[in-house]
C-alpha cells in the first residue's frame, strides 16, 4: 500500500465517525421529542380526568390537585428542551469538524488540478 492510500482511509474513516455521529443525534433527538410529546399528552390526560375539587395547602395557598400533573408537564417540557439543545449542539460539533478539517475535499477537482465549479461539481468524480 502506499502512503496516498493509508492516508485516504484515515480521512474516509474521520468522514464516516462523522457521519455516525450526525446520524446518531437525528435519532436521539426524535426519540427525546417522540417520548417528550407522550408523556406530555399522558398527563394532560391525566389533569382533565382529575376532577377540579380537592386541593391541597402549599405556603398558605389553595393548589388544585389537577396542578400536579401540569407541574410534571412542564418538568419533561423543559427536561426534553434540554435534552434535544444538548443533542443539537454535538451535531453542529459534528458538521463544523467535518467542514473544518475536510473542507477541501468537498469540491472535487479536474484532472488537470483546478477546482471545478459548484455546478459542475455533480458531474465530475473527486480524484486525489
Amino acid at each position: 500500500m502506499t502512503n496516498d492510500n493509508e492516508e485516504l482511509k484515515v480521512i474516509y474513516s474521520a468522514l464516516d465517525d462523522c457521519r455516525r455521529l450526525i446520524a446518531a443525534g437525528k435519532v436521539q433527538r426524535w426519540d427525546v421529542v417522540k417520548w417528550g410529546v407522550t408523556v406530555n399528552v399522558a398527563l394532560a390526560t391525566a389533569t382533565a380526568a382529575i376532577p377540579f375539587e380537592g386541593a391541597f395547602d402549599l405556603f398558605g395557598l389553595a393548589v388544585p390537585f389537577s396542578f400536579i400533573p401540569f407541574g410534571l408537564a412542564v418538568v419533561v417540557a423543559f427536561v426534553s428542551w434540554l435534552l434535544v439543545s444538548h443533542y443539537n449542539r454535538r451535531t453542529t460539533g459534528a458538521r463544523s469538524i467535518r467542514i473544518r478539517r475536510f473542507g477541501g475535499l468537498s469540491r472535487p477537482r479536474h484532472r488537470d488540478g483546478s477546482q471545478a465549479s459548484p455546478r459542475a461539481a455533480r458531474r465530475v468524480t473527486w480524484e486525489p
